[in-house]
């Protein structure tokens, strides 16, 4: 039964997977770290996402009212404010009552309400931001936080500690830079050839669990879990141009998004019927298999085996979200980055353009993406395997693997600050 005594932190942060998920890994971190799991309150929003994937791993949640302030009808606008004013209520009374040692924000409204009533009640903050660009949440509070936890180096956030991002542990599994058998587990980072044997290991071996043929190229796109229209159209413009001009076997593994989906399989049937040559389709609800001549074509609706697919490739196409970006470096898995075109501050571009900067990919803004630039750089990757090694290095190099632990220890130590 859950009571109101004294917890020992508030984790905060949402409506996005992209801000509730790292809460989540700190969360079962801390509990590695002895932390009792009714000593910790997750606190969301009523809207969007995030609350149930923490209610399913046994956390107390609290759901705060409103989403932020947006829109700039002033009927929205005036109605959004009282939202807001009604949030900060709660996360005050929620403080007010459960006196947590430390609060913990990854941005985002929820961590906007909590970060300002951990100032009133001067509980201490620990803030996390993984983006090249600090969220407008995380700008304001990070002024008065004990820490903030950065992937990059992140301006306008005082006191920050380049920590890296919390990674889901199969991501761990296969990267090439920990070594999980240790004890602890402490990652051993890699480099030179020694890296680039074992993830050429940890390909092959990743390849033989996918049925992939182990001596091809293989791409891997994805556009994300909703899908990116770009990325995918540039794929079937790549397949409509592409079949006869590829130079050796290649495989694309294409990660197309719930949303588009079904759209998607009726533009892709229509490029298959008006392909020429020998073809060869396996059509499924949820996956699709083409071979034309030296190129195997596969097509997911959605991919639950993602460190896997990351470990078997030569090279990634993807958008530059931030724990997409953290996880190509843990894998240290050369990519072809394509930002999100107006993400907030312009994020996703920041974050591949400092990837881009240490040399662990290419960059391709989206209004240029098209199947001929996706044909030429994938030749051109193919036919110069030394530039995939130094983008290797280059993202172990950015890697960070300890980062979930690393962030507990600074929470940790923030909580031992706190006034009793």
């Amino acid at each position: 039964m859950r009571t109101n005594k004294r917890i020992f932190a508030v984790l905060t942060g949402g409506g996005t997977a992209g801000h509730v998920l790292p809460v989540l890994e700190i969360a079962l971190e801390l509990e590695r770290h002895g932390i009792d799991q009714n000593e910790l309150l997750f606190v969301g929003t009523k809207r969007g996402v995030g609350i149930e994937m923490v209610r399913e791993k046994g956390f107390e949640c609290a759901a705060l009212s409103g989403r932020g302030i947006s829109g700039k009808n002033p009927v929205k606008l005036a109605v959004s404010i009282g939202q807001l004013g009604l949030g900060v209520l709660q996360a005050l009374i929620i403080i007010a009552t459960r006196r947590p040692r430390v609060v913990f924000t990854s941005g985002g409204y929820g961590g906007l309400t909590c970060a300002l009533a951990s100032l009133v009640f001067r509980v201490p903050l620990v803030v996390f931001e993984p983006n090249a660009v600090a969220g407008r949440t995380n700008k304001i509070v990070a002024n008065w936080a004990k820490k903030s936890c950065v992937f990059f180096d992140t301006p306008n956030l005082p006191r920050q500690e380049n920590v890296g991002t919390p990674l889901r542990e199969e991501i761990l599994e296969w990267s090439p830079l920990v070594t999980m058998d240790s004890e602890p587990n402490i990652p051993v980072i890699q480099s030179g050839p020694a890296l680039v044997d074992l993830r050429d290991k940890l390909r092959s071996n990743a390849r033989l669990q996918l049925s992939i043929d182990r001596s091809a190229f293989c791409a891997l796109v994805v556009g994300g879990s909703l899908g990116a229209k770009r990325i995918n159209d540039s794929i079937l413009e790549f397949l409509e141009k592409g079949a006869d001009e590829i130079e050796g076997a290649l495989v694309v593994r294409h990660v197309v998004g719930d949303r588009d989906w079904e759209q998607y399989l009726i533009r892709l049937r229509s490029v298959v019927d008006n392909a020429s040559g020998m073809l060869e389709a396996q059509w499924g609800k949820d996956k699709v298999s083409i071979r034309i001549g030296d190129l195997l074509y596969i097509a997911v609706r959605f991919e639950a085996q993602m460190a896997l697919a990351q470990a078997s490739a030569n090279v990634a196409i993807s958008r530059a979200g931030a724990a997409t970006v953290a996880e190509l470096c843990a894998s240290a898995t050369p990519c072809i980055l394509v930002p999100l075109p107006n993400s907030p501050g312009d994020h996703q571009m920041a974050n591949a353009l400092a990837v881009e900067k240490a040399g662990g990919c290419i960059v391709i803004e989206d209004g240029h993406l098209s199947g001929q630039i996706v044909l030429d750089t994938i030749a051109h990757l193919q036919g110069n395997r030394s530039i995939l090694e130094d983008m290797t290095g280059s993202l172990a190099n950015l890697a960070k693997p300890d980062a979930t632990r690393a962030i507990a220890e600074i929470v940790i130590n923030a909580a031992k600050s706190r006034k009793l």
